[in-house]
């Protein structure tokens, strides 16, 4: 499969969007459940 690059990168973009978004409201959910 090849992709050009712009499509690439905008694959990474919204991958990482995705993954920081995961990351975001896993810190936010985390003191609760230790909380508990």
């Amino acid at each position: 499969m090849n992709l050009n690059p712009e499509v690439r990168n905008n694959a990474w973009q919204w991958l990482s969007l995705i993954l920081r978004n995961v990351l975001v409201s896993l810190q936010s959910e985390i003191p609760s459940f230790l909380l508990e």
